[in-house]
C-alpha cells in the first residue's frame, strides 16, 4: 500500500519549542518526517513575561524585546535545520507571548498542523511529572507525535496500536492509520492487553474480529496478552516485537486515561526508545 503523493499524509507539522536539550532533539526528528512526507515544517514557541515580585528589584523588559529574542533563537534553530536539509525543507517561526498550553491551542487552531511534535525529557520515560503537566494538556486536545530524547529518527516500518477493544474505530480514523502506515510501507500490530483473571469473552472475541473488520485493508495483525498493568504490558510487547512507533488513541476511560490519571501508571515508562503518537479520533465522543 505506496502513497505516491506523501504529502497526502503531512502537509503541515508543527514542532513545540521550549529551547531545551528534547525540543531540539524533537525538531530534528520532526524535520525528517517532514522532509519525508514534503510536509511544511512550523517551528512554535510560547513565552511569558515575567512578572515583579514585590520587594524584589527587576529589571523591566519588554513584551517586544522578549518577542524579538525568542525568535532569534528560532531562527538559530531554523537555520540549523535549513543547513542540513537544505532546499528539501519549507520552514517557518512563530512566537507567541502567554501560557504554553493555551497559546499552541491557538496556534495549532489558526494554523491547522496535520501533526504537532513535542520533545520529552528523559531515556524513553512518561514520568509523573511530565505526564501530569502540560504536556497531558495537549495531548488531550491535537494530535501529537511525543519523541523521546533518545529515540533516533529511523523509518517507520512497524507501529504499535494499542486497543482495549471497547470501541471500534471510525471511518476516518482508519483512514489516517492507514495513511500513517502507508508513509514508509509499514505493518501495524494491534495489541489488546487483558488482566490475567479475565477469561476469554464472547465480547472479546466479537471485538477482536470487529477490529479486524474495520481495519480493512491496513496491512495489520492482531495480538492480545495478559499483564496486571496494561503500560507495562504495551511496554514490553513494543521491547520484543521491536516497534517504531506506539500509536494511542485518548478519551475520557480506557488505556489513555489510566495513562494520565492513575498514580502507578503515571510512573510508569515506555521502555523501548520510540515515539508515541496521540492520534485522535474525533468523530467519537
Amino acid at each position: 500500500m505506496d502513497i505516491k503523493n506523501k504529502s497526502s499524509v503531512l502537509n503541515k507539522i508543527v514542532v513545540a519549542i521550549d529551547f531545551s536539550a528534547a525540543s531540539e532533539h524533537a525538531l530534528m526528528y520532526a524535520a525528517e518526517l517532514a522532509k519525508h512526507s514534503q510536509a511544511k515544517l512550523l517551528l512554535f514557541h510560547a513565552f511569558q513575561v515575567p512578572v515583579a515580585i514585590a520587594d524584589i528589584p527587576v529589571v523591566p523588559v519588554s513584551m517586544e524585546d522578549i518577542e524579538k529574542s525568542c525568535l532569534e533563537h528560532l531562527k538559530s534553530l531554523e537555520k540549523k535545520v535549513n543547513k542540513k536539509y537544505g532546499h528539501h525543507l519549507e520552514t517557518s517561526c512563530a512566537a507567541r507571548c502567554g501560557f504554553p498550553v493555551e497559546e499552541l491551542l491557538n496556534y495549532h487552531a489558526e494554523v491547522k498542523p496535520d501533526l504537532v511534535v513535542m520533545g520529552m525529557h528523559g531515556a524513553g520515560y512518561l514520568s509523573e511529572k511530565l505526564i501530569g503537566s502540560n504536556t497531558a494538556s495537549v495531548l488531550k486536545k491535537v494530535d501529537v507525535l511525543v519523541v523521546q530524547e533518545h529515540s533516533r529518527y529511523k523509518p517507520v516500518k512497524r507501529l504499535l496500536l494499542a486497543s482495549d477493544y471497547d470501541r471500534v474505530p471510525s471511518s476516518l480514523f482508519t483512514q489516517r492509520l492507514k495513511k500513517f502506515t502507508a508513509l514508509y510501507d509499514g505493518t501495524l500490530l494491534v495489541l489488546h492487553v487483558a488482566e490475567p483473571a479475565m477469561a476469554e469473552t464472547l465480547s472479546k472475541v466479537s471485538g477482536s474480529l470487529a477490529l479486524d473488520y474495520y481495519l480493512g485493508d491496513i496491512p495489520h495483525k492482531i495480538y492480545e496478552s495478559e499483564h496486571e498493568d496494561v503500560v507495562e504490558g504495551v511496554n514490553e510487547f513494543a521491547n520484543e516485537h521491536k516497534v517504531d512507533w506506539i500509536i494511542i488513541s485518548p478519551r475520557e476511560h480506557g488505556f489513555f486515561y489510566r495513562l494520565v490519571h492513575e498514580s502507578s501508571t503515571r510512573k510508569m515508562a515506555f521502555h523501548a526508545p520510540v515515539p508515541l503518537l496521540v492520534l485522535h479520533d474525533h468523530t467519537k465522543k
